[in-house]
């Protein structure tokens, strides 16, 4: 039975002496109308346990002799049957109940054994279960103080000062009870309750609520309140004394506040911050160790609270006297971003700061926020040196140095030795041409005149420009006692310190570099100068690492090109001369790289710039010298003969169709990738490159055009250097010359007599030079050419800029004449226009252009393909 109506119609059927009948015959059944009361009665055994055991009741007159059941769900009455009744069927009272009893509390409450509770629950059970308990059923016990008293609740706060600026709140629920005692309810309910008190949970929520939006500033967002304890500081504690507390302290009457200890004095600054830095020598050679103080209306505190501050973005910084002030400063947001920076680039752990001593721009970058005190020193004034070249001072050149330089050679000499005389290295970046060699022997003579250096210095240069260097010594420098190591060890069969004793200068290859790293690294040299430093550009090569272990007062490169494809490339150059500079690599890649290459952001560009500009010397030709010849560069657009087009188009396709199923995982098939754009570039040039048996036939229309315009200018009376990257082709280039009559001179890698083949060509008899592009990139001045042919584009812009300064350098007289041959329609337009992109990134570093995105990616391969437009 589930409705409350069955007992009116069952007292009206009563009243009208409707009689109620057993199922079974023999028993009575009666209708009582007085209402039956259910009461939990509470008691206390004597280990301290709570017993609860129900009892049915008329009047609160206990029923006694009766076996009672509830009926129904949620129950409304029950049935009653004598117990002690042995007669069979038994004779059956039916009673309605005061109050509708829901089942879940029927069946834990009616039962033959009691309810115990036991004294580790009790608290839990008078806080939490009670209230609930009572709300259902009526709690009885013969002895009052067993049950919770009726009381009106405060949120209770203690608020005391746990640390400088930190405060501790601590909440409660105080319940005042008619006699006038106050008990505390912790907000944790397992904690010890000294007196059980009936909750109140609607009327806790109400306060909570009034206080909640008091205190939700200095409350982590989503916490209920109340908490058991919250500590706030800095801010939010001066905003807490300040603003909300006078506040609380007017909800007197729904919030008890009790102040136990006196709470800080939080003022602000009556005068601007100053940051005194000190630089002071480390236990480590290239650093120096930052000594930060921090001074506020006349008092030093250490720099650690404003680091804090500005790390966790908050809007002021306070110190221990409750002095604050606001971090929110430019200057101050900028000084710890330059902290920051320095102390990850230079991996020092959390709260120490040094700088390198290569880093120069870093001490002008702190005096320029105007907060920080100058302080003059050896090492500051040569930063400040460093930063505008024109202030350097100027260097006399040695005497014996058989060589008139040119101003800007003689600036560069100067930087150089400036650089040395400090103990820096750097990177002389002179475009090709423009006499980097000069420039550094002068720097050597003056370090080794009269043969006054303790200790040889030594140049480490590729195996086939190694002798020129002999060459250039004598003409320039014949001074200096000069030395060629042009064997191992092994082979030589002796050690290379008997070799070089007695020596000024020592000249070597980055091959025995790498094959005698012992020998070179276990001594110390007074200079190391690295020729076409771009052979250190992967930090990943076991000549990097010989290099990068080096031991000398100075290290310096000269290339003119730092950077071919990425900014690795001059980090890694940059940290053999300059170790510190740029830190980590991890730590290079994330804040300059990706943000440069990637991202175009011209912040990090520009401080990219600032930080590596007084170590790196760049003139382009353009800047430094009036009296060389004019330059014109053409692009050569020629169209496929029928024949090789047909060749071409179906590779293209085959090709196409290939890469485009690899893309996916560019990464795992960037070997396959470029096999296939290496066989589309072969095509271009001719298509017999890549089968020769079965396309022997076909003409290559590359071909042809050069020879036509090689025979033009040889009648002219020109001479002209061609380059190409496949030698194959070159290969071919030599038939068609010698089919048309035209001498010529050829060189690659495997060339061992480059000097001969150099000096026949500045006889002016052989009027053409073939060289392949990867051995002809330096070691070459051939300014006797006034046209220059490049055979096949390729996305590394330098190399092919350093192939073009063989010709366009000093000594040159003539105009010279730039060609590069390609292919319409074919794969090579592609690839000058990505090459393109990387000539920007170049200029973008060592000049003064924007950045621009120069990772070869997956969709360039696609752009290399067609595939955009396919």
């Amino acid at each position: 039975f589930r409705h409350e109506d069955l007992w009116k119609q069952l007292e009206e059927a009563r009243s009208r002496e409707i009689p109620f009948i057993h199922a079974a015959s023999g028993g009575t059944v009666e209708m009582d109308p007085h209402p039956v009361g259910i009461s939990l009665d509470l008691a206390e055994a004597e280990d301290g346990s709570l017993l609860l055991m129900s009892m049915f009741h008329r009047d609160h007159v206990p029923i006694t002799g009766q076996e009672i059941h509830p009926f129904g769900s949620p129950a409304t009455g029950v049935y009653c049957y004598p117990e002690d009744d042995a007669e069979t069927p038994l004779n059956i009272t039916l009673a309605p109940l005061q109050e509708p009893l829901p089942a879940r509390v029927a069946s834990a409450i009616l039962g033959v054994e009691p309810i115990v509770v036991p004294p580790f629950d009790r608290s839990a059970f008078l806080a939490r279960v009670y209230p609930a308990l009572s709300r259902a059923v009526e709690i009885v016990s013969r002895r009052p103080e067993l049950l919770p008293k009726h009381g009106t609740p405060r949120l209770g706060l203690t608020i005391q000062k746990s640390g400088t600026h930190t405060l501790e709140l601590s909440f409660a629920w105080n319940y005042k009870l008619d006699t006038g005692y106050t008990v505390r309810v912790p907000a944790l309910l397992h904690e010890y309750m000294p007196e059980p008190v009936l909750r109140l949970p609607d009327d806790e929520r109400r306060i909570a609520q009034s206080v909640a939006h008091l205190l939700e500033m200095h409350i982590p967002r989503g916490v209920t309140l109340p908490l058991h304890k919250a500590w706030i500081d800095g801010h939010e504690a001066a905003s807490f004394i300040e603003r909300t507390l006078p506040m609380l302290e007017q909800l007197t009457h729904d919030v008890e506040l009790n102040i136990p200890t006196t709470l800080p004095d939080f003022h602000a600054a009556s005068t601007p911050p100053e940051v005194r830095i000190r630089a002071q020598d480390s236990t480590e050679g290239d650093w120096l160790d930052l000594g930060i103080e921090l001074v506020v209306d006349g008092k030093t505190v250490p720099v650690a609270e404003l680091i804090r501050a500005l790390s966790r973005n908050e809007p002021y910084v306070y110190l221990e006297d409750g002095t604050y002030f606001p971090s929110a400063l430019p200057e101050l947001e900028r000084l710890h971003t330059l902290l920051e920076e320095s102390r990850l680039l230079n991996d020092t752990p959390a709260g120490k700061y040094r700088v390198n001593r290569f880093q120069m721009d870093f001490w002008n970058e702190l005096e320029g926020l105007g907060i920080v005190e100058a302080q003059e020193s050896e090492w500051l004034t040569c930063a400040r040196r460093l930063q505008n070249i024109t202030t350097l001072p100027e260097s006399e050149v040695p005497e014996g140095f058989a060589a008139t330089l040119r101003p800007y050679q003689h600036e560069g000499y100067s930087w150089l030795s400036f650089l040395h005389e400090h103990g820096l290295g750097g990177i002389l970046a002179d475009d090709m041409g423009l006499g980097k060699t000069v420039q550094a022997l002068a720097m050597l003579l003056r370090i080794h005149g009269n043969h006054s250096a303790p200790n040889p210095s030594l140049i480490i240069a590729p195996t086939s420009v190694a002798a020129n260097w002999v060459h250039e010594c004598a003409r320039f420098a014949p001074e200096l006692r000069v030395v060629l190591i042009a064997e191992t060890d092994r082979k030589a069969k002796s050690t290379l310190a008997e070799r070089i004793a007695g020596f000024d200068l020592v000249i070597s290859t980055y091959t025995l570099l790498r094959i005698d790293e012992q020998s070179y690294t276990s001594r110390t040299w007074e200079a190391v100068i690295f020729d076409e430093a771009q052979f250190l550009k992967n930090h990943h090569t076991k000549g990097y690492r010989a290099a990068r272990l080096l031991a000398a007062h100075a290290r310096h490169a000269l290339t003119g090109t730092p950077l071919e494809n990425n900014l690795m490339e001059l980090w890694s150059i940059l940290s053999i001369v300059a170790p510190g500079l740029l830190g980590h690599p991890s730590h290079f890649q994330n804040m300059y790289r990706t943000p440069i290459e990637t991202e175009r952001d011209a912040t990090s560009l520009a401080k990219l710039r600032n930080r590596i500009r007084p170590l790196v010397l760049r003139r382009t030709k353009d800047q430094v010298v009036q009296d060389l010849p004019a330059k014109s560069e053409q692009i050569i657009e020629l169209e496929l003969n029928d024949s090789h087009r047909h060749v071409y188009d179906l590779h293209l396709q085959q090709e196409r169709r290939r890469v485009l199923g690899l893309l996916d995982h560019y990464e795992d098939h960037r070997i396959s990738i470029l096999q296939s754009l290496t066989k589309l570039r072969q095509l271009s040039l001719a298509p017999s490159l890549i089968d020769e048996n079965q396309y022997s036939s076909i003409p290559s229309t590359k071909l042809e055009a050069l020879g036509e315009q090689l025979q033009e200018i040889v009648e002219e009376g020109h001479t002209a250097l061609v380059f190409s990257q496949f030698t194959r082709f070159l290969a071919l280039v030599r038939i068609r010359l010698e089919e048309l009559g035209i001498p010529y001179l050829y060189l690659d890698g495997k060339t061992r007599n480059r000097s001969a083949l150099l000096e026949k060509f500045a006889t002016g008899t052989i009027p053409v030079f073939l060289i392949s592009l990867k051995a002809g990139g330096f070691g070459l001045n051939l300014a006797e050419a006034d046209y220059c042919y490049l055979l096949d584009p390729w996305w590394n812009p330098a190399v092919e800029q350093q192939a073009i300064d063989r010709v366009h350098r000093i000594g040159q007289t003539r105009p010279v004449m730039v060609y590069r041959l390609v292919a319409k329609n074919t794969i090579e337009e592609k690839v000058l226009e990505l090459s393109g992109r990387k000539a920007k990134l170049i200029a973008s570093v060592l000049d003064s252009e924007s950045a621009s995105d120069t990772a070869i990616t997956a969709a360039d391969i696609r752009q290399l393909f067609g595939m955009d437009t396919a």
